[in-house]
């Protein structure tokens, strides 16, 4: 019987350039898949998350990084 694989859900404080990049790679690379976004700009990290995220309707979306590690 297969091993069923592992899914790395991401959690990201601060979705700028880089992050997105990076969290990129990790969904190209490994099952990962971004579930919660933290930024003081929650207008546009949902723009850049409409941009670069396949799951944006079940992405959870904080201002706050103790919100978002509750």
């Amino acid at each position: 019987m297969a091993k069923a694989e592992t899914q790395i859900k991401l959690g990201i404080i601060g979705y700028g350039f880089r992050i997105r990049h990076v969290a990129n790679l990790m969904k190209d690379h490994v099952n990962a898949r971004v579930v919660s976004i933290c930024d003081i700009d929650l207008d546009q990290a949902r723009s850049n998350a409409k941009e670069n995220e396949p799951n944006v309707n079940d992405i959870a979306f904080f201002v706050s990084a103790d919100e978002l590690l509750d």
